[in-house]
């Protein structure tokens, strides 16, 4: 169950706040929809050594997911909508260390590590050096549909 007192807390910054409002203002809002997509892949948008240990599973176990810039675009399209315009943002502050990593899918918080092995993945991400160093942030990608 979600937990709406926590999440509101942290809204803002785990839904781009405002590097996503001042991405957007890119692509000219104003009877233009504009939308993230491809979220769960934005913390791999950068290469780092979790990007690497988590990859094979990643490919193996990411669910079909609705918010795929493909699938976007392809429902998008069947209402008469076309991409317009495109740009990603940084989500600050949002990298996570090996260790946060570990936690989130021994949590069983990461689906695509649930389906998987999330034990293995767990110890390969605690081999990491540097395990409570934040790695890059998420890169987001904003799309414009009109």
């Amino acid at each position: 169950m979600l937990d709406y007192d926590r999440e509101a807390a942290g809204y803002d910054a785990s839904r781009g706040g405002e590097a996503r409002a001042e991405a957007a203002r890119v692509l000219r809002a104003g009877g233009v929809l504009i939308t993230t997509v491809d979220k769960n892949q934005a913390a791999f948008a950068v290469d780092s050594d979790v990007a690497a240990v988590t990859a094979a599973a990643r490919r193996a176990y990411v669910p079909k997911e609705p918010d795929h810039v493909d699938r976007v675009v392809a429902s998008a399209a069947g209402h008469g909508l076309r991409v317009v315009g495109e740009t990603t943002f940084t989500g600050i502050g949002q990298g996570r260390s090996p260790r946060q990593w570990c936690e989130r899918i021994r949590e069983g918080r990461i689906p695509w590590a649930r389906a998987a092995d999330p034990a293995r993945i767990a110890e390969e991400l605690s081999s990491l050096p540097d395990q409570e160093v934040a790695r890059p942030d998420p890169l987001y990608r904003l799309i414009a549909l009109a």
